[in-house]
């Protein structure tokens, strides 16, 4: 078959199929006037890659799973060498995945600090009559505090915000926590309560982005008066 069908056949572009003979890893038969002639097994090795591919999986890394092709299994993961190639790719996301995650932290530590940075009082006292819930600052006497009557209204939130500075709540509820540059923070979690009572309970939080739609449809379901919905500190 020319390169043409064999790209149609295997899901790839014709430029894709000559970077793979580039590479060595299709080489079709040749016609006796020199031109190119694509078999089953072309079609079965850019499936493959293409697979693989999908998978993250660099096509300079499907050699592995192509020989494996080639020496007659039915598929191209049935070889030890292939495993290796599986168990190299799941190493590198593990990586990327962890390395993510401290990034992650980083950018909530930098959230925290911005949103607070504008959001002080001169010093407890003066917060304690408006009722504000403050936490001293890290440096102790004379550091300002930290004023979250003003951050709801500052980041536009539709709740109150709590201060818990040392965890008290996380130990008292047995609350999940995690450690991030020598701090423990608490991992995203919604509680439900009512009348002094914890209704409901959602951990893990997952997937962020649409918790807030969760948690709606289920005060939606299960309709109560004078509920509040306590937040986990941002």
């Amino acid at each position: 078959m020319k390169i043409g069908e064999l790209a149609r056949r295997a899901g790839a572009t014709v430029k894709a199929v000559r970077y793979y003979e580039a590479m060595g890893l299709v080489s079709p038969a040749r016609l006796a006037n020199g031109y190119r002639d694509y078999g089953e097994h072309d079609v079965r090795l850019v499936r493959e890659i293409r697979t693989l591919g999908a998978l993250g999986i660099p096509v300079d890394r499907t050699r592995p799973f192509l020989d494996c092709l080639a020496a007659g299994g039915t598929h191209g993961d049935d070889c030890p060498a292939a495993l290796a190639g599986y168990r190299e790719a799941i190493g590198e996301l593990t990586a990327r995945i962890e390395a993510l995650a401290e990034r992650r932290a980083v950018l909530s530590a930098h959230l925290r600090e911005a949103a607070y940075r504008n959001s002080t009082a001169t010093g407890a006292g003066a917060a304690g009559e408006e009722g504000a819930a403050v936490e001293e600052g890290a440096a102790g006497e004379g550091e300002a505090v930290h004023d979250l009557a003003v951050l709801p209204e500052r980041l536009r939130l539709p709740f109150a915000m709590l201060s818990d500075p040392s965890l008290s709540l996380a130990s008292a509820l047995g609350l999940p926590v995690f450690e991030f540059d020598g701090r423990s923070l608490f991992r995203r979690i919604t509680l439900v309560v009512r009348e002094g009572l914890i209704e409901h309970v959602f951990y893990p939080v997952f997937p962020p982005d649409g918790h807030a739609r969760q948690v709606v449809e289920w005060l939606r379901e299960n309709p109560v008066r004078d509920c509040e919905t306590v937040h986990d500190p941002v």
